[in-house]
């Protein structure tokens, strides 16, 4: 189902500025469209109107490069973090 998000500040991070007033939702659940409220409008027929309330809508942010579960290596690694000196260590 089509739906159109509403009464928000889209942040699109086209630049450091850029904000749209709706987005548009396909039928897949991808973003079909970002911009205007009256041009989303016009490409939302049948779709659901949600109004967000004002809220900010950021972009999702995934790291492709696996620092989170690179960061779980570090519970394998002694905690020297109370050592004062290389005796204390060894």
């Amino acid at each position: 189902m089509k739906r159109l998000f509403t009464n928000a500040t889209f942040v699109t991070m086209v630049d450091e500025f850029d904000t749209a007033d709706a987005l548009l939702v396909d039928d897949e659940g991808r973003i079909a469209f970002v911009g205007p409220l009256e041009e989303a409008r016009e490409r939302a027929e049948g779709a659901e109107e949600v109004d967000l309330g004002g809220a900010a809508v950021l972009p999702g942010l995934i790291d492709p490069h696996s620092h989170f579960t690179g960061s779980l290596q570090y519970l394998l690694f002694a905690d020297l973090s109370e050592c004062t000196s290389f005796a204390e260590i060894t």
